[in-house]
């Protein structure tokens, strides 16, 4: 035994590169391959939302939509995330129907009405019923690639990639958690309806509603006291984060305009202390409205312009 021990210690550092070598082979030959296909369906998810959710958007505010402004809303995708969308345009708009079926937020007659037209785009529709699954040669060479290079590694390029590959899938999995959680809080009909609670509630006050069409930034303009207010309505299921406080900032001080949001849900620590340093060191002001019901909203509006005279 005393023999393998000296020779083990005389070869220490080529044991440790050969074993580096095969780690590398085994994340070449199983692991990436995984990982680049775990992307690849995580942007195609990714597409497949956005579509959904801009198609919706436009039925359901009455736009136009042809067959034709479908197809360059796809291309646009492809181009952007620089991949091929799988679905047909017929099962893109399948998808749709059943969104609109499914949310509850909007009356049966008015569900009904919309997959209607969603049924009239289908009729429309002049291409093959399936679209043929793109290959992953792509994702197949650079497999191969990766296992063939692995080879020439040694313990520090071997433990390297591991690591390497481990913070860049943590990363990106965070990355894609917080993608996806802001998608499913802005799910696009939840705050449609939430919208028009708002509105419900603003009812006898002097207010304009900015639709889509004309978007500049936030959902109401109110005047109240001789003086006029932008209200932004925010439907999430998780508090108000400083980021996205933040980003109403810019819309407060482009339009010199004090800023109420209107919220069902609360703010995080750092998002008050935020507002607050933010409404002493600035002329603009940032006000947080919370409530969940019409009456509820309508009642802490009332009391918002009364203290603020």
């Amino acid at each position: 035994m005393k023999w393998l021990w000296q020779w083990s210690k005389r070869n220490f550092s080529n044991i440790f590169s050969v074993i580096g070598i095969l780690i590398t082979i085994y994340l070449g030959v199983y692991y990436v391959p995984g990982y680049l296909q775990d992307m690849r369906d995580e942007r195609v998810n990714t597409i497949n939302e956005s579509l959904i959710e801009n198609i919706q958007e436009l039925l359901y505010y009455g736009q136009n939509v042809s067959i034709e402004e479908i197809d360059s809303l796809i291309k646009a995708k492809e181009i952007e995330y620089n991949i091929s969308y799988p679905f047909t345009k017929d099962q893109l708009l399948i998808q749709v129907s059943g969104r609109f079926m499914d949310n509850k937020f909007i009356p049966l007659k008015q569900r009904t009405e919309l997959v209607g037209k969603v049924q009239v785009l289908r009729k429309n529709i002049k291409e093959p019923p399936v679209k043929p699954k793109e290959k992953s040669v792509k994702n197949f060479i650079i497999s191969l690639f990766t296992a063939i290079a692995s080879i020439g590694f040694a313990l520090v390029g071997g433990y390297s990639t591991i690591q390497k590959a481990k913070r860049e899938r943590e990363v990106q999995v965070n990355e894609d958690i917080e993608k996806r959680e802001k998608e499913i809080q802005n799910n696009i009909m939840s705050s449609f309806s939430y919208e028009m609670i708002v509105k419900e509630a603003l009812e006898g006050k002097n207010y304009v509603h900015h639709s889509l069409a004309s978007d500049n930034g936030y959902d109401f303009k109110v005047q109240e006291n001789n003086k006029e207010y932008a209200l932004v309505c925010k439907y999430y299921y998780r508090p108000i984060t400083v980021a996205e406080i933040r980003d109403l900032v810019n819309l407060s001080n482009n339009n010199k305009i004090d800023l109420i949001v209107v919220t069902n849900t609360k703010l995080t620590q750092s998002a008050k202390h935020f507002i607050e340093e933010y409404n002493n060191k600035n002329s603009n002001s940032i006000f947080v409205v919370q409530g969940d019901t019409k009456e509820t909203i309508k009642s802490k509006l009332n009391e918002f312009f009364r203290d603020n005279i």
